[in-house]
């Protein structure tokens, strides 16, 4: 499963690559009987390695592990491939917003690009602690206190805004996505803005999905009692590989703006917003593919089934 999975996503990758015939000829050759072991030759282990990172990063929910597996079968002793790995899971880990567990805090926190300190840190804003990762194993390591300070730590000016806004999302995220979890950051007030980051997936028997979100607000300089924009996307990713093996991507933007009266009404407002969109990009997504059932159920918003 997990080569042809490899295999399905290799094709839609040098699709976009503008490289179909070098794609091809790895396709071809890892579907003939027993060809595993010549696959690629003649293809520099540079690009080996480029069109392997490209795969990974296209690895579907919960299923990185099986997609390096696969991949390292399809490009063999790849010694860039390695080199280059951890920076390619980073990558991906940012990309995705796969949550980690922190000790001590009861609900996840996301690996996010506005949360990466550099140097292996990351910052969860909801304890206020900074900690390392590693992309090869998800793992986390050296959880040290990191309060607001206007730098690492985060504003200290937005720091009731960006609360505010945690909290009403944490409950909305507890009643809509019982898998999911929410990071806000307010990095900094040289440049004051919030961002939001919203993640959910599931992973079932034949199938696996991911819903995530990510929204930023822009606070000008005087911005108490002001309309604030806010702007983001959802971007929902399935793998179902019962009958098949097929990977659905889709997106959408959205736009709108908040009056900023005080933190805990503006965190309200926002939250409504959020998941007023979220709803209608749902009943948009079940209109165009009848596979997906996006009802909350016990196991989560990422319901999915094949339909007959």
């Amino acid at each position: 499963m997990a080569v042809a999975m490899a295999v399905t996503m290799a094709t839609a990758w040098f699709h976009n690559a503008g490289s179909i015939w070098q794609l091809w000829a790895l396709v071809i050759s890892l579907q003939k009987p027993g060809s595993l072991s010549k696959m690629g030759d003649g293809i520099s282990p540079e690009l080996k390695a480029q069109t392997a990172a490209s795969l990974v990063l296209l690895a579907p929910p919960q299923e990185v592990e099986d997609v390096v597996k696969a991949v390292r079968t399809i490009v063999g002793d790849c010694k860039p491939f390695e080199k280059n790995l951890r920076k390619v899971l980073l990558q991906y880990a940012k990309e995705q917003t796969v949550q980690v567990a922190l000790p001590g805090c009861p609900v996840k926190t996301l690996i996010t690009e506005q949360g990466d300190l550099q140097n292996g840190r990351f910052l969860c804003p909801r304890t206020h602690n900074s900690f390392t990762f590693d992309p090869l194993t998800f793992a986390v390591d050296d959880v040290s206190p990191t309060a607001p300070n206007d730098k690492e730590g985060g504003s200290v000016e937005l720091e009731p805004w960006r609360r505010a806004i945690e909290d009403m999302l944490t409950t909305y995220i507890a009643e809509k996505f019982p898998t999911g979890a929410v990071s806000v950051f307010a990095p900094s007030s040289e440049k004051p803005m919030i961002y939001i980051y919203i993640e959910g997936n599931i992973r079932k028997q034949f199938s696996s999905g991911r819903w995530r979100s990510s929204w930023v607000i822009e606070f000008p300089k005087n911005y108490k009692g002001s309309s604030l924009n806010v702007t983001g996307d959802v971007k929902v990713q399935t793998h179902i590989f019962e009958q098949g093996n097929v990977q659905l991507m889709s997106s959408k933007k959205n736009a709108f703006e908040v009056t900023a009266t005080s933190p805990e009404a503006f965190a309200a407002d926002v939250a409504a917003k959020i998941a007023e969109f979220d709803t209608e990009y749902q009943f948009d997504f079940l209109y165009g593919y009848d596979c997906w059932d996006m009802r909350v159920e016990d196991e989560g918003l990422l319901e999915d089934r094949l339909s007959s």
